[in-house]
């Protein structure tokens, strides 16, 4: 055999044993070796760009992004390796979902976050891998070693006994110019309208949804609740007595401050799923 012929023939006896031991850890799809990166660094990214960050306080255990990344990739690999064993089925949509929804939330807080996607605005809250058991079936279980269960693709299991549909990020699709709030109680599209519209009615109605940098006060003449319109949130530093006065939707000890990243809470991390 010539020189040229043996380096052929090594190299694909290495790549074939590549190939085997994918096969043999059960791995064979690219958008699943790679998902714990993938998700890993979009989410730190995301994360250590805000400038708020130490308004997260403990929630957020890495001193930098690097620490970040190493630590929700592990926690995800090690979440991988538990679902594979169950014998789970990834769910490349999902992941997607996720790291879409990081570039999405940013460094928004809550407040503005809601008004920018809707009231009803949540953790995406689907599983990377799911199991087999269907919708309104008992029982349902959660995965040794990791938050998953084993209930079916887009379902989560309540208590350990039934699997649940789980929430859209919105519970309405609103039409440009419109928002998803409460309207009688109920999840319902309102319109967006401008500073000094009217918002709100005597009886307490919500009639519009403010701008973001504006909210819809509570008016009260001669001891009567009175029709309300959009007034401006007010800036960083301004006194303030709730949440909703404030542009960054964060009130603190009567004064206007920066807003806790959303991002940072602990339904949002990666690492949860372990």
């Amino acid at each position: 055999m010539t020189t040229m012929r043996r380096i052929l023939a090594l190299s694909g006896a290495i790549l074939f044993a590549c190939d085997i031991q994918d096969i043999e850890h059960g791995i064979v799809d690219d958008a699943e070796q790679t998902f714990p990166t993938r998700m890993a660094e979009e989410y730190c990214a995301t994360l250590f760009a805000c400038e708020n960050l130490d308004a997260c306080g403990d929630a957020v255990p890495y001193a930098s992004e690097e620490e970040c990344v190493q630590g929700e990739r592990t926690a995800l690999e090690q979440m991988r390796t538990a679902a594979r064993d169950a014998g789970m089925t990834f769910d490349a949509t999902c992941v997607d979902r996720w790291i879409a929804q990081f570039d999405e939330l940013g460094c928004e807080g809550e407040r503005r976050a809601k008004h920018l996607f809707g009231e009803f605005y949540d953790a995406v809250g689907c599983q990377p891998y799911y199991g087999t058991v269907p919708e309104g079936e008992d029982p349902c279980v959660e995965i040794v070693g990791t938050e998953l269960s084993n209930c079916g693709q887009n379902l989560y299991c309540y208590d350990e006994r039934e699997c649940y549909p789980i929430g859209e990020p919105a519970e309405c699709e609103c039409a440009e110019g419109t928002r998803c709030d409460y309207v009688e109680g109920y999840p319902g599209c309102l319109p967006l309208v401008g500073i000094g519209d009217v918002c709100g009615l005597p009886d307490g109605t919500r009639t519009a949804v403010c701008p973001q940098d504006a909210y819809c006060p509570l008016v009260i003449e001669d001891g009567m609740v009175v029709e309300s319109a959009c007034i401006a949130a007010a800036p960083l530093g301004a006194a303030c007595v709730g949440d909703h006065e404030c542009a960054s939707g964060t009130c603190e000890q009567d004064v206007c401050v920066a807003p806790i990243p959303w991002v940072c809470a602990e339904p949002f991390a990666p690492r949860h799923f372990r």
